[in-house]
């Protein structure tokens, strides 16, 4: 995991890039802490757009700088994060306490792949009716009926 940082406007932006696991999390919180304690910032940015891989100890990580921050007055965002982080990060709940932008708009609820809001939805559907299974138009896409009887 590599960090680089910039200050502006009493704003710490961390730039993190790699994959922030079990192996990278100790080191990735003390080299955080310490940028915090030498900063000491009104707000941290975590910019995750170069992460690659984020397991549960991300979210330990995530969840100690924003401890660190109240500890000192400040607020803390996430900004940029990728799917697969986004996943583990919408699983966690943690946005309910740390705000996540994406290009500087507020990230509500799972991201629209395409356009249109059921695209997402709607793409999945039209994938699935080619395979053996098919999704019921009438009910979600967890429920399956099988084409083959």
């Amino acid at each position: 995991m590599k960090i680089a940082s910039a200050v502006r406007d009493r704003k710490l932006y961390l730039y993190l890039s790699g994959e922030l696991d079990q192996h990278a999390a100790g080191d990735t919180m003390r080299q955080i802490e310490e940028k915090i304690e030498t900063e000491l910032p009104q707000a941290l940015i975590l910019d995750l757009s170069e992460v690659t891989f984020m397991d549960s100890s991300g979210i330990a990580v995530i969840l100690k700088a924003y401890r660190r921050m109240q500890a000192v007055d400040g607020r803390i965002w996430l900004e940029n994060v990728p799917t697969q982080p986004m996943r583990v990060l919408e699983a966690s709940g943690i946005e309910r306490l740390i705000e996540i932008t994406e290009g500087g708009k507020i990230h509500k609820g799972r991201r629209k792949t395409g356009s249109g809001s059921n695209s997402r939805r709607i793409r999945q559907t039209r994938v699935l009716r080619e395979g053996p299974f098919r999704a019921s138009r009438r009910s979600s896409i967890r429920h399956w009926t099988s084409s083959a009887t």
